[in-house]
């Protein structure tokens, strides 16, 4: 299994948080960036709220960003607020 590198940005409630990891595919990125979310210090969420945030990214895969190469983007409504998630592919084969 290969794994790429991530990079993972979130809008929310008026700041933007940046988190890479690695991962074999965007969507395996957003689950893992979900479960390191509590201790990348957002105000707003914790871990019952990562929580409900990683359950709702599962419903529905990121859609690529039309134009754009190694893209792609998802958003939820959190605790009243917006999240808008960017993925981008950093680096292909971090492994």
């Amino acid at each position: 299994m290969t794994l790429n590198l991530y990079t993972i940005l979130l809008d929310y409630r008026g700041g933007t948080y940046i988190a890479q990891l690695s991962a074999t595919s965007p969507a395996e990125a957003l689950v893992l960036w979900t479960e390191q979310l509590p201790t990348q210090r957002v105000p707003g969420i914790r871990a019952a709220t990562a929580s409900e945030l990683a359950f709702r990214l599962q419903q529905e895969a990121p859609v690529e960003l039309r134009g754009l190469v190694n893209a792609w983007c998802t958003s939820a409504l959190i605790r009243g607020g917006h999240a808008l998630i960017n993925i981008v592919l950093t680096r292909a084969d971090a492994g």
